[in-house]
């Protein structure tokens, strides 16, 4: 449950108007079985291949982390914020590591919409909600495939050895617009002088959205120390049943995905479908579904069959606080 502190203090003398602040503590316990057979190279070891695991690494879905964030009216329309998120922990191995590398960062927010300076997820991330049925989870033929348009670096020296992932952005200057009857856009970049994406030094993200009613649409483009990805894609809502498609470049590899998701009550089902258009032209099929047994905990099922891989599946519990 989510537990919210709000300080309130006053500013001395003459009776003057109070500022508020709060802090939220919140969280997300994400575990489950399953089983996934992944080409040679992976890193799951042929040994561990199509064997039953607690979270196994081409299965999973989120793990544990919890975080802090919190807000603070400055008046004139203007509120500090900040956010420190945790790493994810590990629940079937020993694990006493504790940062905040998803992220650390504090931001000024008004009526212009709001600037943030740290590490935190990248604009095509925050705009990523046309791209998938359930998220990210291993799972997802996008994943397998290297086709999470406008997000992934695609090599570990690109993303940088500094502590950059492809999902976050380290020394990051981000501006998240307001809302224009429907429209937002952001743009976020990490100076050449902090070194965090290879010879280059610089990451930069443009991301713009559209939402009004049913229609959603987004678009976003990445260049990660001159690795460049593309997204563009968008979905209908027709009451409980959602149709999206999405077109994807990373690096050299292109894609497209088509998507249908159908609520029956506190069930969700959805079945998406991807394609290379490039290359080898491998294709990747997820079948999911959650169920809500509460606002906060759901179970999980999800199977996935993706060129270069056995069938991989997984059932598992999420509980979000």
């Amino acid at each position: 449950m989510k537990k919210t502190l709000v300080l309130a203090s006053l500013l001395a003398a003459f009776g003057a108007a109070s500022a508020q602040s709060s802090v939220t503590l919140y969280g997300q316990g994400d575990i489950g079985l399953g089983k996934s057979s992944i080409v040679t190279g992976s890193a799951v070891t042929a040994a561990n291949n199509n064997q039953l695991q607690m979270n196994p690494t081409g299965a999973d879905i989120g793990g544990f982390r919890f975080g802090l964030r919190g807000s603070e009216g400055l008046g004139n329309g203007l509120t500090a914020k900040f956010q420190l998120e945790s790493n994810n922990f590990n629940a079937d191995v020993a694990d006493t590591k504790l940062d905040f590398s998803r992220a650390a960062w504090l931001g000024l927010a008004g009526g212009f919409g709001e600037v943030r300076l740290g590490r935190h997820a990248t604009v095509a991330v925050m705009n990523s909600g046309t791209q998938t049925n359930f998220g990210w989870r291993g799972t997802n033929s996008q994943v397998h495939l290297g086709l999470r348009g406008g997000i992934d670096c695609q090599t570990a020296v690109v993303c940088g050895a500094a502590g950059s992932t492809s999902s976050r952005m380290s020394a990051a200057l981000t501006f998240l617009s307001a809302n224009y009857s429907g429209f937002t856009f952001a743009t976020q970049a990490s100076l050449k002088g902090d070194g965090y994406y290879g010879a280059t030094g610089t990451g930069s993200q443009f991301a713009v959205g559209y939402s009004a009613g049913p229609l959603k649409a987004e678009a976003n483009t990445t260049n990660m120390g001159g690795q460049k990805t593309t997204y563009i894609g968008a979905q209908y809502a027709l009451g409980a049943t959602t149709l999206a498609l999405g077109s994807m470049k990373a690096g050299t590899n292109k894609g497209i995905t088509a998507r249908v998701k159908q609520s029956f009550g506190a069930a969700a089902v959805g079945l998406e479908m991807t394609k290379e258009t490039t290359g080898a032209k491998r294709t990747g099929t997820e079948l999911g579904m959650d169920y809500n047994l509460s606002p906060r905990t759901a179970l999980t099922v999800a199977v996935n069959k993706t060129t270069g891989r056995d069938l991989g599946s997984f059932a598992g519990v999420r509980h979000a606080f």
